[in-house]
């Protein structure tokens, strides 16, 4: 029997025009690597909306008959704490989401991963420390073993972030750390309906050095620190299939209670 999952991309911006010429957008993206990670019996359907621009969402009426089974926050090149409309009501929905639709289940991913802190009482900054860029292993925090069912303790995946999350917020449990240059890499919430990471499973290595020599290109990064990111770039193995895993099993009310670990 095929299970349907039905989810909402919430997408938060358009990529470079080299990674969009040469992988897609974020809603091409994101279905590419839940495909590569979906069970066989379980068929995923998405429905895009624009949060910038037009800035539409899923109807209150819709999340509340069920019509979604989820809903994805993409990243982007903005800053969370920005006093832009778009982000200050992307904010607010989120918010509105948690306290009026409870039972939803929210994926956040990088500024996603932002957002869902910054409309669940937690913050984002600027990391002093600098850039998070390329293959990165994050080590997994004894609750994320339990939540993850494994005994590795590293999970790697590709960053792309100054900004980060340095607090968990109150009501969430850290499940993967970089600390101490980023000490919440990837969070859920205590009653199990809100996942978000701070890393790009939707990227692969390949991309990640596009936006390497995009930012070089222009002055963010220098070529010494590009250099010993594409170095490290292709190291395998890397995490990304088996994390979205994880995320569908979220998303399938699949994982274990976070209360129970």
């Amino acid at each position: 029997m095929t299970t349907k999952l039905n989810l909402a991309l919430l997408l938060c911006d358009t990529p470079a025009p080299q990674v969009v010429q040469n992988f897609g957008a974020y809603n091409k993206l994101f279905p590419e690597i839940f495909d590569k990670a979906c069970p066989d019996n379980v068929e995923i359907s998405w429905q895009s909306f624009d949060v910038v621009h037009r800035q539409e969402y899923p109807s209150f009426e819709d999340i509340q008959a069920k019509k979604y089974d989820g809903i994805v926050i993409t990243g982007s090149v903005r800053s969370a704490y920005e006093q832009e409309e778009w982000i200050l009501k992307l904010i607010e929905y989120v918010k509105d989401i948690r306290s009026k639709a409870p039972e939803t289940r929210i994926v956040g991913v990088c500024f996603g991963h932002q957002i869902v802190a910054m409309a669940c009482g937690g913050t984002c900054v600027s990391n002093p420390k600098g850039w998070e860029f390329g293959y990165t292993a994050t080590k997994l925090t004894t609750e994320g073993q339990r939540y993850l069912n494994t005994d590795k303790a590293y999970m790697a995946i590709q960053e792309v972030h100054k900004d980060h999350v340095p607090d968990v917020p109150e009501g969430f449990i850290c499940l993967a750390s970089t600390a101490p240059h980023t000490p919440v890499q990837l969070m859920v919430s205590k009653d199990n309906r809100v996942i978000s990471v701070q890393g790009h499973p939707e990227f692969p290595p390949e991309l990640v050095g596009i936006l390497l020599n995009v930012r070089l290109g222009k002055g963010i990064l220098d070529n010494d620190f590009v250099q010993e990111a594409m170095t490290k770039l292709f190291t395998d193995p890397l995490d990304n299939v088996w994390l979205v895993e994880h995320f569908i099993q979220f998303l399938l009310g699949k994982t274990p209670n976070p209360q129970d670990m």
